[in-house]
């Protein structure tokens, strides 16, 4: 379930059950976009107050926070893009599709033509995921600043 105005237990749940110890954070960080790799400390104060082009959810599981997921422009030239990170103890348990699938579903209601999903191109799950759910890679992408990562992009109804 996504939750868009999470309490203060529940970004403390976030920050406990992701971000916890050196093995989440080195998980977080496996696939970085441009090389940066956020800190522990960095990462709760920056989620909590998202920049006004993105929108921020908690992804709730089970009666846990077991990530979240942000929609807008977070790098300047990747518009409509979401991004997604479950934590490493509830990985492979099906959430991340569930939690974008409910996201889709949310955003075909909008007036969106369409919504990008990148990701670094070792980035097997997630690539499995958004293929699964639709989502169309664009072979002809580049970035300008990472050179590893890729477009996918679905189509709205």
């Amino acid at each position: 379930m996504l939750i868009s105005n999470p309490t203060n237990e529940q970004w403390e749940q976030l920050s406990t059950n992701c971000f916890a110890t050196p093995e989440d954070m080195e998980y977080i960080n496996a696939f970085p976009y441009n090389n940066i790799r956020p800190e522990r400390e960095q990462l709760l104060p920056f989620l909590q107050r998202p920049p006004a082009n993105i929108t921020l959810w908690l992804i709730k599981e089970e009666g846990q926070i077991v990530g979240f997921l942000n929609f807008g422009h977070i790098i300047p030239w990747q518009p409509d893009a979401f991004g997604l990170l479950i934590g490493r103890k509830f990985s492979k348990k099906g959430y991340a599709k569930k939690a974008l699938r409910e996201f889709i579903a949310e955003k075909n209601t909008s007036n969106l033509q369409s919504i990008h999903g990148y990701c670094h191109r070792d980035n097997i799950g997630m690539i499995r995921v958004m293929q699964f759910l639709g989502f169309i890679q664009e072979m002809d992408y580049r970035d300008p600043e990472d050179a590893n990562t890729i477009k996918f992009t679905l189509v709205l109804h």
